[in-house]
């Protein structure tokens, strides 16, 4: 079956992942690594809420 044509917006995204994939690498170690149970995701919450302040975010 032939691939649908990739739209400009869809090959935008790819290339912007393909560039941060390793960094996206490393995020989900680092939240993984906290080892938090369920409804006690404190320091993760944390470490999101500070990822997203260095990206732009407020």
């Amino acid at each position: 079956m032939e691939q649908p044509a990739t739209t400009s917006a869809q090959a935008t995204a790819t290339a912007c992942l393909d560039d941060i994939r390793p960094s996206l690498s490393a995020w989900t170690r680092t939240i993984f690594d906290f080892g938090e149970t369920a409804w006690r995701e404190y320091r993760s919450a944390a470490w999101y809420v500070e990822r997203l302040k260095r990206e732009g975010f407020s």
